[in-house]
């Protein structure tokens, strides 16, 4: 009997001894701060001030509730070069110089290398941008591959998204601008464009007046924290960040920042004089079809991403009158 409870007794020793060894172990790991970029010019999620300083709806509630696992985030020193070049910025990231990524898109070739942190706090939703006073009817997805579409290059999309469109009649043109007038013009029917980056780009354009988005999104995109698979006991920062991203509070954070973001670039931008092209057409608004009749503004909610879906479905609603919903109520649910 004494033999037994001496190998036990050796036997919790040792398992204290383990369990010791692996906390100090993972201390160890948690130590050194983890460099994070992010996406360039792409805000609300991620962007770079003048200093070339990283800022973004992703960026600081990650920094912040990654505090309760004991892992330090610090934002890279990143160049000029890495900003005008995302693909250079991700090399980093892929060799392990910077760690973490904020803003990256799952089963998208541009991401490819990346281990996605799940789950996603909030989806990017892609609307359909049209003139306030748009006299064109849309009642469905198929509606707009009847109609002249237009992309601007500077946004990203997941590749799921630019698959989906190539049955669309749509052309990509290089910057939100020549997007916003190409639809002003006349010369497209519709935009399609993710909502949070062009509240934030048309307000900086004084074309606020002049576009509307659909009420509910044709297509969402959900928008990850990637992590450098050079990391070192990878599955165990995985399981570090998945358990602080699954918290409520965390979602919240990222919410609040996408409107905190949103809202100061729009009261910022007040009183910007608009380009000239949307200033002539004001001076002939005679040779603007009356869009008394047939204006819309609500469509229907539509699936969230997913490899199978066949197409997104719009629903038409009769309105007197364009009404934009608040970033609020559209955060809501997505």
């Amino acid at each position: 009997m004494k033999k037994f409870w001496l190998m036990l007794l050796l036997l919790l020793c040792g398992a204290d001894v383990s369990f010791a060894v692996n906390l100090v172990k993972k201390e160890t790991y948690f130590d050194a701060p983890m460099p994070i970029a992010g996406l360039p010019d792409f805000p609300p999620f991620a962007y770079y001030d003048s200093r070339y300083i990283l800022h973004g709806a992703l960026v600081e509630p990650t920094i912040e509730i990654m505090k309760n696992q004991g892992i330090k985030i610090k934002k890279s020193d990143v160049t000029r070069t890495d900003v005008e070049n995302v693909k250079i910025m991700l090399t980093k990231v892929r060799s392990g110089e910077i760690l973490l990524f904020a803003g990256a898109y799952a089963n998208t070739e541009l991401f490819n290398g990346l281990n996605m942190l799940y789950p996603a706090a909030v989806t990017n939703p892609v609307h359909v941008i049209t003139l306030a006073d748009s006299p064109r009817k849309i009642s469905s997805s198929e509606d707009l591959k009847n109609l002249r579409g237009v992309v601007a290059k500077s946004e990203y999309f997941n590749d799921f998204i630019h698959k989906k469109i190539q049955s669309f009649n749509v052309k990509f043109v290089p910057t939100s601008l020549d997007a916003y007038k190409k639809v002003i013009l006349g010369e497209a029917d519709y935009m399609l464009g993710s909502l949070y980056y062009n509240r934030i780009m048309v307000s900086r354009y004084g074309l606020g007046d002049y576009l509307t988005y659909s009420a509910q999104p044709i297509f969402k995109m959900p928008i990850f924290i990637a992590i450098s698979r050079t990391m070192e006991r990878l599955s165990l920062f995985n399981e570090a960040f998945q358990t602080e991203f699954k918290k409520p509070e965390y979602v919240r954070q990222v919410k609040e920042e996408i409107i905190r973001i949103i809202n100061d670039e729009v009261r910022k931008n007040e009183g910007i004089v608009p380009p000239s092209f949307s200033q002539n057409i004001d001076d002939e608004e005679q040779d603007i079809p009356d869009a008394a009749a047939d204006d819309y503004s609500e469509f229907e909610d539509t699936p969230e991403f997913d490899e199978n879906i066949t197409g997104a479905h719009i629903v038409e609603e009769q309105k007197e009158e364009v009404k934009e919903k608040n970033i609020e109520d559209i955060l809501d649910g997505i």
